[in-house]
């Protein structure tokens, strides 16, 4: 049976259990509309306040002025879910109603006069994502569950969001360096229909997830900023594993009867490094090289 899947909740479960994952999976690579015009890189250098506090809590000292930052991206993700089966030649193609999503952005910085001291507050989302795809008479993933005739899950539903908020203290060591860091805070919300990382209930179903409250994460990040006497910047940042209590589910099996779904679910620990040049008049370029430590 060959399968081809483009539904965030597959993918969520999978990266629960697989050791490699590419790209920067379920995390928003930006905060803001200036900060995603750049891509999202801020590590070495900022561009608004929103900005500075998402990556490198070192950047908020690249800030000149106190600043706040209030706005929301609004995302449309238009999902497919494919599958084929080569065997009986079944295939099937159909749409997530999966709408338009928003994704808050606020950032503060505030710079004393004649101070070495920056304070800065981050508050955005940091995962937001919904996949709504109904029941299929011909795709395989999407067709009930009824051996031998079909093998597939059914309706499939995701809600998974995150919002996160990062106090940060700042501080400039010298003119050229900067140091930054703070605490970070999450709350999280998930909710899955079905539950694959469950066992089956005894007709061979899987039971729901959604049942549960918004579970905390709590952790830490650090980052530092280099400025010589040039065009050039740099800049280095590490955010430590958010860990969170056990998202616990009252879930059902077949005939109704009650079951307790757990899931152990944390953010990764995320390193970042970047170089900025300013060389040209009116003109910024940035490049951020990030990992995430989805394997641990």
């Amino acid at each position: 049976m060959k399968t081809r899947y483009l539904v965030g909740c597959f993918l969520l479960v999978a990266s629960m259990n697989v050791e490699t994952s590419m790209a920067q999976g379920i995390i928003n690579p930006s905060a803001g509309a200036i900060h995603r015009s750049m891509a999202g890189a801020s590590t070495a250098i900022a561009v608004d306040a929103a900005g500075a506090t998402y990556w490198n809590p070192a950047s908020i000292c690249y800030i000149k002025r106190t600043e706040m930052y209030v706005g929301a991206d609004f995302v449309y993700g238009d999902t497919f879910l494919d599958a084929s089966v080569e065997a009986t030649g079944q295939f099937g193609s159909n749409r997530s109603d999966s709408g338009l999503a928003s994704a808050p952005a606020i950032g503060v910085v505030y710079r004393p006069q004649e101070s070495l001291f920056r304070y800065g507050l981050g508050i955005y989302a940091l995962v937001g994502r919904t996949i709504d795809c109904p029941g299929a008479e011909f795709n395989p993933i999407l067709m009930p569950w009824d051996p031998p005739n079909s093998f597939g899950v059914g309706p499939v539903s995701t809600n998974f969001s995150a919002l996160q908020i990062a106090p940060i203290l700042g501080y400039q060591l010298s003119d050229k360096l900067y140091v930054g860091g703070g605490p970070v805070v999450t709350t999280m919300s998930l909710l899955l229909d079905p539950a694959l990382q469950a066992e089956r209930n005894p007709n061979g179903t899987f039971p729901p997830a959604t049942h549960s409250r918004p579970r905390w994460g709590f952790g830490f990040q650090v980052g530092i900023q280099y400025h010589p006497d040039s065009p050039w910047s740099f800049g280095g940042s590490f955010k430590s594993r958010q860990v969170f209590d056990t998202f616990s589910y009252n879930s059902k099996d077949e005939t109704g009867a009650a079951r307790t779904l757990e899931a152990e679910v944390d953010l990764p620990m995320m390193f970042s490094v970047g170089v900025g040049y300013e060389g040209f008049e009116k003109t910024l370029i940035a490049v951020d090289f990030r990992y995430f430590n989805y394997k641990n």
